[in-house]
Formats: C-alpha cells, structure tokens, sequence
C-alpha cells in the first residue's frame, strides 16, 4: 500500500496509472488513515515532501492534506511524525499570502484537537500577527478571538496580549476586527462568569 501510494506522489516514471490517479491520491490516503493510520508511516513524509515544490497549488494541496491527519482523531501524527510536523509549521512562512491564510484557517483544528501541539501553533500565530500582508494580519486575529471565546484554556494571557497589539494596527479595518473580537472573547467569559456567581447566591424572601 506504502509503494502504491509513494509511486503516485514522486509521479514514478513510465507509471500512467500513477498520472491518473495523482488528482485522487490525498483523498485516498485520507480514508486509508481512518482504517489503519500505521499504513502512512512511509507515505507522510513524502506527502511533506510536497511542501516544498514551487507550485503553489501543490503546495496547498499537501497542506490540506496535512493539516486534516494532524487534526484526526484517528492517529497523532503530529507527535509520531515531530519533524513533519515542523516542516508543516514552516508553510506559515510561506512566500505566498494564499498559502499563510490557509495554514492560519486549516490549523485551528489541529490547536482544538490536539492540545499537545497549542503551544507550537501558537508561536507561528503569534508571527503571524506582525505579517505584512494585512489580510493575514485580520484572519489571524478573527481565528485566536474565536478560539479564545470557544477554549480559553487552549490560549495564553501573552499570546491575547499580542492580539491586543492590533488595535493600534495602522490598518482601520484590522483595529475594528481586534476591538470587536477581544469584546467578544470578554463577553463570553464574564458573562458565564457572572451566570456561575448568581447560581451560587442564595435566594433571600422579604
């Protein structure tokens, strides 16, 4: 299964199966992880492998790909495959801004699901956060904001002290984004807050 799937990645010479089968491969790997995730020990890497092309559609293609096995619940790649897992972070660097949203948008999932790798993420989001394109800048700061009004507990008081930094962003449109998204994220918690105190108050009869 490994060399049938390998054959189709490095595009093996003469294989016109592979040619065909090219534009399916990730989905198909996809469903083999759910029946038995040992099956990608020797295929993961050469998906990564495909980080580094210079067509940016490939390039996405292999961080959908990735970002969807490092988020399953069917395995940890993120642990097993530690230096896979890192050349992944290093698409948050990308020289493309397409690329950066999506690795923003795509890693939620994997900071919600595997809390063990919040910390990895949260140093490129935090990079992030000073990007030059603004876009990046304002998906950054919608994705934390939510994140954080969800799963307090998965963000640190230094990483939404950096996302408070861009309410002096000197784009208008991002300043409004961060103010509305922290208001949220404090809406959230002092309102269960305050819920969680009044059911604890006992009742007083005048």
């Amino acid at each position: 299964m490994s060399h049938f799937f390998n054959n189709i990645l490095i595009d093996a010479p003469g294989s016109q199966r592979s040619s065909e089968l090219k534009e399916h491969v990730y989905t198909l790997i996809y469903e083999v992880h759910k029946i038995d995730p040992s099956l990608l020990l020797y295929v993961l890497p050469n998906v990564c492998l495909q980080l580094q092309v210079d067509e940016v559609t490939t390039r996405s293609e292999a961080i959908g790909l990735m970002g969807k096995l490092f988020a399953s619940s069917h395995a940890d790649y993120g642990h097993e495959f530690m230096k896979n897992f890192r050349d992944f972070l290093g698409r948050f660097r990308d020289a493309s801004k397409e690329i950066r949203l999506q690795i923003v948008q795509i890693s939620v999932a994997i900071w919600e699901h595997k809390s063990e790798l919040a910390g990895l993420l949260e140093k490129e989001f935090i990079l992030r956060l000073s990007d030059p394109e603004w876009e990046v800048r304002q998906l950054v700061v919608h994705e934390l904001c939510d994140l954080a009004a969800n799963r307090l507990d998965l963000i640190s008081e230094e990483c939404l002290r950096v996302v408070g930094e861009r309410m002096k962003d000197k784009k208008v449109t991002l300043r409004k984004e961060t103010m509305t998204g922290l208001s949220q994220v404090f809406s959230t918690h002092i309102s269960s807050y305050w819920e969680e105190n009044d059911e604890d108050k006992p009742l007083v009869d005048f």
